[in-house]
């Protein structure tokens, strides 16, 4: 089954907190960095974390 799932911002929220932030990805680099929590990852796998869920 595939259901279609908006990207915008996907990479952006973080997929431990739920924080949605574009100081999350700071100076818009490959790596992200949660201001709330502090969860780190490659930005391209959060949102793929954040598809997935």
């Amino acid at each position: 089954m595939v259901i279609k799932v908006d990207a915008h911002y996907t990479s952006q929220t973080c997929p431990k907190c739920g924080h949605c932030s574009k100081e999350n990805r700071p100076h818009k680099g490959l790596m992200f960095v949660c201001e709330s929590c502090g969860y780190q990852l490659h930005s391209d796998l959060v949102g793929a974390r954040n598809v997935a869920q």
